[in-house]
């Protein structure tokens, strides 16, 4: 077996993921139904046979963040003059950028699969499993949102989605990026590529934790890397978030709630081994604010 060098500078044993290659012999049929990347003694789902890491998040987010500056740029120099096609635009750019690289990546560095690489998968099951993570979610979204109140003396607004009086923009920008694009844009990228980067990175480094073909066989660091990188991975995903915030109190509820529904549909996406059930709460947790907001306009 030959050695691939890592994103990370590291060189581990894997077993190539592209697609229309063979599992490695011995996979159980399940697990080889689940693609190249499942795991091996059931330690945990998904796998770790990729060649990107934690260079490849950072190459994303930096997209994101860039795209969205150009966006408010646009509207800043008067390039686009109506705030909701500015919104809009803004949109476009970010998190056009943000899922271009996630798909550059997994075309370069890994098999080519979305499903494979990230776990892009659903199951009926995953609308339950959504349904109770997103409802989970909200409650803590309005504990922290609460508390923001309480101290603050005022109800901090949290996200800065703005409603329009034209029914074309609030189609565009509230339900259609808030509600759908941008709730599966940011699980595939956080719950897929930054948390199995930080993952792979934490198994990697550790002699002994992956197998001859890729897939990790130290269940107790599969546990650390796992912990690693639902924790971090919630932290990023919620830090991203705080340039939405008007004041220290938007900050602790916005922050708060997003820390939260990110630490929840982590969780799910390795117990599950699929972003199924991370996009469905992702899409009901936003689409709770968006309708709270056009009721109370």
């Amino acid at each position: 077996m030959s050695e691939m060098p890592g994103e990370d500078g590291e060189h581990g044993q894997a077993h190539d993921a592209r697609a229309g290659s063979a599992p490695p012999e011995g996979l159980p049929q399940a697990e080889a139904e689940a693609g190249a990347g499942a795991v091996r003694h059931g330690a945990a789902m998904p796998g770790y046979v990729v060649r990107w890491g934690i260079p490849s998040s950072v190459v994303g987010l930096v997209a994101f963040v860039v795209a969205l500056a150009a966006g408010v740029a646009l509207y800043i120099f008067g390039v686009i003059s109506n705030s909701s096609a500015a919104q809009f635009v803004t949109n476009v750019l970010g998190y056009g950028a943000m899922f271009g690289v996630v798909v550059l990546v997994v075309r370069r560095r890994g098999s080519g699969s979305l499903a494979t690489d990230l776990g892009l998968r659903f199951r009926w099951i995953d609308l339950a499993l959504g349904l109770g993570a997103a409802f989970a979610a909200k409650a803590i979204a309005v504990f922290f949102a609460a508390m923001a109140q309480r101290l603050a003396g005022d109800t901090p607004v949290q996200g800065n989605l703005t409603l329009d009086s034209d029914t074309f923009w609030i189609v565009l920008n509230a339900l259609l990026f808030a509600c759908l694009i941008g709730p599966f844009v940011e699980e595939v990228f956080f719950r897929g590529l930054v948390l199995r980067g930080i993952r792979n990175r934490v198994l990697r480094s550790s002699p002994g934790a992956v197998d001859a073909a890729g897939y990790a066989v130290d269940a107790a660091r599969v546990r650390v890397a796992n912990t690693t990188a639902i924790v971090l991975s919630a932290v990023v995903f919620a830090a991203l978030h705080l340039y939405e915030s008007s004041s220290w109190a938007s900050a602790l509820a916005l922050g708060g709630s997003t820390l939260f529904l990110g630490l929840i549909n982590a969780r799910l996406a390795v117990s599950t081994g699929r972003l199924g059930a991370g996009i469905v709460a992702h899409i009901l947790f936003n689409a709770s604010s968006v309708l709270a907001l056009l009721a109370a306009s």
